[in-house]
């Protein structure tokens, strides 16, 4: 009776490792990819094509506001030189002066994706603003991505968003955590407790088997 409970036990933690991890996972849409080759300002770049991209639902300070140059430095750090991976939501959509408007992602290890936009949140250079949107919800994303993700293919069609400016929010003046530390084996841990799991079941019917 109790060896067939502990079996039903083992079988749940089971499934419930495997589905955990698909539940929190952020489905991603790879529309292209290209190398940066220049950082114009705290939100937009250009691609080594000519295409100029805008983070899409963040605002960072204009040119002759304070951090202005803190927020270029920084996605300077973050992204020149290196190829991103950019995500048009489920049209394509360029802000008033014709950028595309992108969610981007780039290599941090061999397990996860960064997302940039979030990052320039979380780092205090740059605020939300869904008015430049893509049509992606900025409450689902999240600052790194399993690459093993879903991935979906959007439907290429280009629609112009026009809007106002909107006013920037004040920005924080904390030090930035470029490289927050994620471990590489962060998807083995359901694994690691299936093991433990299984270990002190078979010591309990061990000592059964014993008395």
């Amino acid at each position: 009776m109790h060896c067939h409970l502990l079996i039903k036990i083992i079988v749940m933690i089971i499934v419930m490792a495997v589905l955990i991890p698909t539940v929190k996972a952020e489905s991603i849409s790879i529309y292209k990819s290209g190398t940066v080759s220049a950082v114009i300002d705290g939100s937009s770049f250009q691609l080594g094509s000519g295409e100029t991209i805008k983070l899409a639902e963040i605002d960072t300070p204009s040119s002759g506001q304070s951090g202005y140059l803190e927020s270029k430095n920084y996605l300077t750090t973050l992204i020149q030189s290196k190829t991103v991976y950019l995500d048009t939501g489920v049209t394509e959509t360029s802000d008033q002066i014709g950028r595309l408007l992108c969610v981007v992602y780039l290599d941090y290890n061999s397990t996860h994706y960064e997302n940039v936009n979030m990052a320039m949140i979380q780092n205090g250079y740059a605020a939300p603003n869904i008015q430049n949107s893509n049509g992606l919800d900025l409450g689902t994303w999240t600052w790194f991505v399993l690459k093993q993700t879903p991935i979906s293919t959007p439907i290429a069609t280009i629609a112009p968003q026009s809007s106002e400016t909107p006013t920037p929010t004040p920005f924080s003046q904390s030090s930035p955590s470029i490289n927050p530390t994620i471990p590489e084996l962060s998807t083995n841990i359901p694994l690691l407790i299936i093991a433990l799991t299984t270990l002190l079941v078979a010591a309990q019917l061990y000592k059964k088997r014993k008395k």
